[in-house]
């Protein structure tokens, strides 16, 4: 038998009589014992593409037989390069320059010799001394970095997400990967929340210190939705996407907005004259659907307000009706009549951030402003950009049945957080790093202590007049429900 050896500065697939031989590394031999006799051999690339089919001849098996393959993959290779040096549009970075063979992209350098093969998929130009690159793989196409001897910096290759002039977000597995374009490295890590792949922002999470803490980041790794969710869904084609944050479900646009339903939601993510924001305003109006609007009793026979967001020039309102009910002789109810009424009209605001049975909390020019359907006569306002009513729960045994009500808001500006009251007034100032209602019942009461973060550390908090009931020490606190008997434990 004869030795055939094949060599390639370039990585590519040997087939022999239509077998699959093996894949001949860059400046590797790769050696084969052959019979005398005349075999076809082609020449792959790594994606399966044919580059060079030839007929190879063994006429003794006493021979040695060096097959340089670039000697076949070279012919165009070398009409592609002997262009580019009549081009004189071509443009060098870091001694580095772009080609195009065979639909693949490596780099020469000044002297017009090929420093890195032609292999990837896209190539960026060496504006630094590293450039992004992709490669096609059986499992789809993957993204690294290089440097300009074509070494990989990153050390494998990851899912591309998008990139800018300043970052880079690749993904592997379950995790994403934020990479400075400054510093060439991974300088921040999210972890997947079974991202879609379809909207422009991700749901991802982080651990904050014992419970994982999600939010939204765009495809260049931003931050545009803060990590202040039990947990965030996809969003969906209508922008919307549904959230939990203090075990209780909402509705975000992609700005952040917090909405109690899906409906209001739609109205303020919609332009006005879409022909979904009129159906969903006329679905308002219908009787079925005053479960989501607010009522208000009056004093007298069975008469109620009833009012509900609207957008009217570009800016929010509430518009509102009368639901007057007519009774017989009897006092039995015929017929309601829903008269338009302006008796309650918020002032026009910029924007609703959460609508409930028992609050709106709006913002206008910056202000937020907290309007309790109660009281309707009475607006808070706030210098802050959230607020948090905190419910809290108590067992009346005398009538079997929960009482709960709202006295307290945490409120957030920025990234801290603090409490007020019903009246505006400061219980907390806002300097904590986050503040959040304990769910389960203590004594047969809920939401009256919370947990309280500052510098890393935690306590607790009662929120009726913002003491702080033990030092800032705990890594964190897990707390159980176990037959109405709460056991904390301290980490």
């Amino acid at each position: 038998m004869a030795l055939v050896k094949f060599y390639s500065k370039a990585e590519c697939q040997l087939f022999i009589d239509m077998e699959y031989v093996g894949i001949l590394k860059s400046d590797t031999l790769l050696k084969l014992s052959l019979d005398v006799g005349s075999y076809l051999v082609d020449i792959r690339n790594m994606d399966g593409d044919s580059l060079k089919l030839f007929e190879l001849q063994v006429n003794s098996t006493d021979s040695q037989i060096l097959q340089n393959i670039d000697e076949c993959l070279n012919t165009g290779l070398d009409d592609v390069i002997e262009k580019l040096k009549m081009d004189s549009s071509i443009r060098f970075y870091n001694h580095r320059a772009i080609f195009c063979y065979n639909n693949k992209y490596g780099y020469i350098d000044s002297h017009y010799e090929v420093v890195i093969p032609p292999e990837y998929s896209f190539a960026e130009k060496f504006i630094t001394n590293k450039a992004l690159v992709k490669k096609s793989f059986p499992d789809g196409e993957k993204a690294t970095i290089i440097d300009i001897e074509g070494n990989i910096c990153l050390e494998k290759w990851y899912d591309y997400i998008g990139s800018d002039s300043k970052a880079i977000l690749l993904k592997e597995d379950d995790k994403f990967y934020v990479l400075s374009r400054d510093k060439n490295s991974i300088v921040r890590e999210f972890f997947d929340a079974d991202y879609n792949g379809k909207g422009c922002l991700i749901p991802v999470w982080q651990n904050d210190n014992v419970d994982k803490m999600y939010g939204y980041i765009d495809k260049l790794g931003n931050v545009i939705i803060p990590f202040i969710y039990d947990y965030a869904w996809n969003f969906e084609d209508n922008g919307i996407a549904k959230v939990n944050r203090f075990g209780n479900e909402y509705y975000i646009n992609q700005e952040g907005t917090l909405y109690k339903y899906m409906e209001d939601a739609l109205l303020d993510t919609l332009p006005n004259d879409d022909k979904r924001v009129k159906e969903i305003y006329h679905k308002l109006t219908k009787k079925e659907s005053l479960e989501k609007s607010f009522d208000t009793f009056l004093p007298g026979p069975y008469h109620e307000w009833n009012y509900y967001p609207i957008k009217e020039n570009g800016y929010w309102g509430l518009g509102g009706y009368d639901e007057i009910g007519h009774f017989d002789d009897d006092g039995d109810l015929i017929d309601i009549d829903y008269l338009p009424t302006n008796k309650i009209e918020l002032y026009k605001c910029d924007r609703f951030l959460l609508i409930n049975e028992k609050f709106i909390i709006y913002r206008i020019n910056g202000i937020l402003k907290v309007l309790y359907t109660e009281r309707p006569d009475i607006i808070l306002s706030f210098i802050a950009d959230e607020a948090i009513p905190i419910i809290i729960s108590k067992y009346n045994s005398f009538h079997d049945s929960i009482i709960e009500k709202v006295n307290r808001f945490i409120v957030r500006k920025g990234s801290k957080y603090g409490i007020v009251n019903l009246k505006g007034e400061t219980v907390l100032p806002v300097i904590y790093d986050a503040i959040s209602p304990i769910q389960i019942e203590i004594e047969e009461r809920k939401g009256e202590i919370g947990i309280i973060w500052k510098d890393g550390k935690c306590s607790f908090v009662q929120f009726s007049d913002g003491r702080i009931l033990t030092p800032f020490k705990y890594e964190g606190i897990i707390v159980n429900d176990a037959d109405s008997t709460s056991k904390c434990k301290f980490i």
